[in-house]
């Protein structure tokens, strides 16, 4: 399997700095190695340095079989390197597929040998249109509700205003609207807001502006 770029001593702070400076921003596919068994994980994201830090140091939105040999053999026995840089986000799934056949399934630590998203299974589109269906209309608990003046307000900032992610002072994501950066942070666009407004960060350590910091 080909490698563009290799992590090791995953449990060193420095290797950290090192991928936020190369993965910051970046599309690809990745793979998650442990030395120890041979097994590996098999993903690809939009933003390879977020993904990063979910898997090795979060440890949310993860794989449980990764999360498991990760609590057994510990960091500074896995390696991370990244198989190929992707430009096309629309291409993401089908490169990465095009890896995962490569893995033999007794040396996966993926569930499914399907790719899928970096936020795991998509409902498939009939699902997604009776979910709809199911809060529309009369079904929706603001039916029939006036909304405030300060209430349409905010939504129309949230559907407009950009987004700047950090970490450490270093820009790893930017996004059109509050809803696309918590959907991609996983968060309520509420947390988003106030994350903005406070100017605090969030767990996971990352800091919002609704501008660009200065450098």
């Amino acid at each position: 399997m080909p490698r563009a770029l290799t992590f090791t001593n995953l449990q060193d702070p420095e290797t950290r700095k090192a991928a936020q400076k190369a993965l910051a921003g970046k599309a690809g596919i990745y793979c998650i190695r442990c030395l120890k068994d041979g097994k590996c994980y098999v993903g690809s994201a939009e933003n390879l340095y977020i993904r990063f830090c979910e898997h090795i140091y979060y440890h949310n939105k993860s794989n449980s079989h990764l999360q498991a040999a990760i609590a057994l053999y510990g960091l500074e026995n896995l390696e991370y390197f990244v198989i190929e840089f992707v430009t096309e986000n629309t291409k993401l799934i089908t490169v990465e597929q095009k890896y995962l056949d490569m893995v033999p399934s007794n040396l996966r630590y993926n569930f499914n040998p399907t790719a899928g998203s970096r936020l795991g299974s998509y409902h498939s589109a009939p699902t997604k249109a009776a979910m709809s269906k199911a809060i529309s209309g009369e079904n929706h608990p603001n039916y029939g509700k006036p909304l405030s003046s300060e209430t349409k307000s905010a939504i129309s900032q949230a559907k407009g205003k950009l987004v700047y992610v950090y970490d450490n002072n270093i820009l790893v994501g930017k996004f059109s609207s509050y809803t696309a950066a918590a959907a991609f942070m996983g968060v309520n666009r509420s947390n988003v807001s106030r994350i903005i407004d406070t100017g605090r960060r969030n767990q996971k350590g990352f800091q919002m502006s609704s501008t660009p910091l200065c450098p």
